[in-house]
């Protein structure tokens, strides 16, 4: 870290204008993105250092080696950062670290989008965690947590996995709408869950949560796309489904965008008052 340490500051007063004698930047990273901050998050005299970095490729690299070495640092690595130029020749960091304990979500610094960091999620998802977070919020956690705890092999309460399916598939169908959403084989989060074991997972969960419109809608959909798509026809089969007549086009997108917004909430609300059946049973 020294040496990286010492090559960013070398940078960085090299970068600063000759006018610019102080300045902080804030930096983010996760191993999707490691980067600078948003424009709104430097203010004032921050904005000359900001300009000054922003966008330049040899800095951003340099901030990335920062990143990858600090995953062997005690409390690696470092989710978000601040790199002052105190003066024209003097530069300070101060990280902020990923497994530091915390004991509210308050405690954690935000993403350039004003976001939790989503690492708090893997780390942590309990009663207490999930009361502090919106309603947004508390169904990310529950999709980060999820595919985390899968990835690492620890066992998932069936629950847990029937309300993140529904998210996934609300997720996917939302990006690419319903044909793409089963013409895969496998889950959306790409965690190699077979197609039709998450379809189930996905229709059960909205039989959880008392969606009767939503289950009907899902159901609806097997029949449709199992025309086009074998696994989903033995998802059909498996889940005892009856077959519908095949047609080239139906209205079941527009559908789902009628009753959508209500299908987030009910979700969230079951999670908030069910939470110890959830993540137990």
């Amino acid at each position: 870290m020294k040496q990286v340490e010492s090559d960013i500051a070398e940078f960085v007063i090299a970068a600063a204008d000759e006018r610019t004698a102080k300045g902080r930047v804030q930096c983010h990273a996760s191993p999707e993105h490691v980067g600078l901050g948003s424009s709104s998050e430097h203010p004032g005299d921050d904005q000359e250092l900001y300009r000054a970095l922003s966008g330049n490729r040899d800095f951003l690299r340099l901030l990335r080696r920062s990143w990858e070495e600090s995953q062997n640092c005690e409390l690696g690595p470092w989710y978000s950062s601040i790199i002052e130029l105190q003066n024209s020749r003097e530069v300070t960091f101060t990280y902020f670290w990923e497994q530091t304990p915390f004991n509210s979500v308050k405690e954690l610094r935000t993403n350039s989008h004003g976001g939790l960091p989503l690492f708090a999620f893997k780390k942590r998802f309990d009663r207490a965690l999930i009361d502090e977070l919106s309603d947004d919020e508390a169904d990310v956690a529950l999709c980060v947590h999820v595919v985390a705890a899968i990835q690492s092999g620890v066992p998932v309460a069936e629950a847990l996995k029937e309300l993140w399916a529904t998210a996934e598939w609300q997720c996917d169908v939302e990006r690419s709408e319903f044909n793409h959403y089963f013409a895969r084989m496998h889950d959306p989060a790409a965690i190699r869950i077979p197609s039709v074991e998450f379809h189930s997972l996905a229709l059960r969960g909205l039989k959880r949560l008392g969606h009767t419109e939503a289950e009907s809608l899902y159901s609806e959909a097997i029949a449709l796309y199992a025309h086009f798509h074998p696994h989903v026809e033995q998802t059909r089969v498996a889940l005892g489904l009856p077959q519908i007549p095949r047609t080239e086009y139906s209205d079941i997108m527009d559908r789902y965008w009628d009753i959508r917004d209500s299908i987030e909430p009910a979700r969230v609300q079951y999670l908030r008052r069910y939470f110890e059946e959830c993540i137990q049973g």
